[in-house]
């Protein structure tokens, strides 16, 4: 199983009504601030209060800064596609498009289509939240590399025990060993085949390839 990691998320823009604003360059004005901060940032706060994260903690999943979630739920600042994508996923990894929908809806026209500096600059926050382990994966994808983990750890282990002296003539250290490579094969059972998570251009990291 191969992952390249870069946060996006897919789904369709739907079709909801909406009070027409007129977008320019720059900052909203008053009104399209309020029509903002009653359409998209209210469903952005119910969605990530409803997962009880607080707006540093969504910003650090996204790669952002805190200031930036707190003015796009007061609907202080535009927003772009991605950024819809990219809140979407780090806030419901494993069913994004759903929640993506919903967001694209409420910001109606003050949504902004991406352009190369903007996809680069998210790519590069999401990397690196992925990379810095603050960015979630999927629940299957996770629960295959901790599984993955463990049964590393447990073949680690045995062969540390086995590795010390009169190892082998010791029935206590070898029946532990047995137990642990046991419990390894186990994990490596329930994890099913092995994981590559490639993060832009760091190196990949591998689970459940062997030692």
């Amino acid at each position: 199983m191969i992952a390249e990691v870069d946060g996006r998320a897919g789904g369709s823009q739907g079709g909801v009504a909406h009070a027409r604003v007129a977008v320019g360059s720059g900052r909203p004005d008053v009104h399209e601030r309020n029509v903002l901060a009653g359409g998209f940032g209210a469903v952005l706060r119910e969605a990530r209060r409803e997962r009880r994260l607080s707006a540093a903690a969504l910003a650090r999943r996204c790669g952002c800064s805190t200031s930036l979630v707190e003015q796009l739920e007061r609907g202080t600042c535009r927003l772009r596609v991605r950024t819809v994508t990219v809140l979407a996923y780090a806030l419901d990894p494993d069913a994004p498009d759903p929640l993506a929908e919903r967001l694209r809806a409420a910001a109606g026209q003050s949504l902004r289509p991406d352009t190369a500096r903007s996809e680069r600059a998210w790519s590069r926050r999401t990397v690196g939240a992925f990379v810095a382990g603050a960015r979630p994966l999927p629940s299957e994808i996770a629960r295959s590399i901790a599984l993955h983990t463990e049964a590393a750890a447990c073949r680690r282990t045995a062969l540390a025990l086995l590795d010390q002296p009169d190892a082998m003539h010791n029935a206590a250290v070898l029946a532990r060993a047995r137990a642990l490579l046991e419990r390894g094969r186990t994990a490596d059972a329930a994890a099913g085949p092995p994981v590559e998570l490639r993060f832009g251009s760091h190196p990949p990291r591998r689970y459940g390839f062997g030692f």
